[in-house]
């Protein structure tokens, strides 16, 4: 369920032709590039383990914890901001990436005030204010 790359998806109705115009692009994270690179995992995801076996995981393991830790692979929740970009989420503050809602182009790593800390410090699901 959550093991996939972020897949994001843009849906344009448009009521006038009675169409819908269908756009979707993969969130270029470290995990996707290294993915989409190397043709395996880097990190550990949600249930799959990023190496085969013994010797696999324990290589995966430490391959992880030199590129960060935990995967960065935001692929649980899209929440607009108030400068009318988006962020992609899941649980690690690494995790969150900034797009164009228009072009779901990935801009870049999201950061956060007091991101120098380490954890899982926000929720995959969050409530956003009307203020943004």
């Amino acid at each position: 369920l959550f093991d996939g790359m972020a897949l994001l998806s843009r849906f344009e109705v448009d009521g006038a032709t009675n169409s819908v115009k269908w756009t979707s692009r993969y969130l270029r994270s470290q995990a996707y590039e290294y993915a989409s690179t190397n043709g395996g995992l880097l990190y550990n995801e949600f249930g799959t383990a990023a190496g085969v076996g013994l010797a696999g995981r324990a290589v995966s393991l430490m391959r992880g914890v030199l590129a960060g830790g935990t995967t960065d692979n935001a692929c649980v929740s899209v929440v607009p901001t108030a400068d009318g970009r988006a962020v992609c989420l899941s649980e690690p503050t690494r995790a969150s990436y900034a797009i164009d809602p228009k072009t779901l182009e990935t801009l870049g790593a999201h950061s956060y005030k007091g991101s120098d800390l380490p954890g899982l410090l926000h929720t995959a699901h969050p409530i956003p204010y009307g203020d943004g």
